[in-house]
């Protein structure tokens, strides 16, 4: 992948973090079929709107239950996608690359907002080129012992959801 540069970060970052509270991971309400799970973080991937104006969105959250993606407003129910470790670094390896050097001090100054197995961290921010109408969200991967890598979020949402179906359906 390309270095991503050409202007200034747009705005915050384009997710929240932190702790959300009481949540149920892939489930529209609570009952025996869906246990409650505390999710202590999540970053938003993906948000778009479906042809009849509904909104439909894609995080990764971490829970009690481990990693997942959770896909919400995509079918007539949410749906989680428990993830094997190192999905989400593989990902980063593959697709990500390096920031240009005009967005390094903007990638290295971002707040982390979700922490993964091996204490990497992930990050968001909207960039929108001068050239472009249209600010995209990107996400920052930062491993511990490594240069920070940037991708698409929406390209890393479509690429976990890959995984995430692939491993489901071998795990029955």
């Amino acid at each position: 992948a390309a270095a991503v540069g050409g202007a200034a970060a747009v705005g915050g970052a384009a997710s929240g973090g932190g702790d959300w509270g009481w949540q149920v991971s892939g489930c529209s309400g609570r009952s025996a079929a869906c246990p409650e799970v505390r999710v202590t973080e999540r970053i938003l991937l993906l948000e778009t709107h479906q042809a009849d104006g509904k909104p439909a969105r894609a995080w990764l959250e971490q829970s009690a239950a481990g990693l997942g993606l959770v896909r919400e407003g995509f079918g007539a129910e949410p749906e989680f996608l428990p993830l094997v470790l190192g999905s989400v670094q593989r990902v980063m390896l593959r697709y990500g690359g390096p920031p240009s050097e005009e967005l390094v001090s903007t990638v290295l100054e971002l707040a982390p907002e979700l922490t993964l197995e091996d204490q990497s961290t992930l990050a968001s921010f909207r960039f929108r080129p001068r050239y472009d109408v249209i600010a995209k969200d990107y996400l920052v991967w930062r491993p511990r012992d490594a240069a920070p890598r940037l991708e698409l979020a929406v390209s890393v949402a479509a690429a976990l959801t890959h995984l995430g179906r692939a491993a489901r359906a071998l795990a029955r």
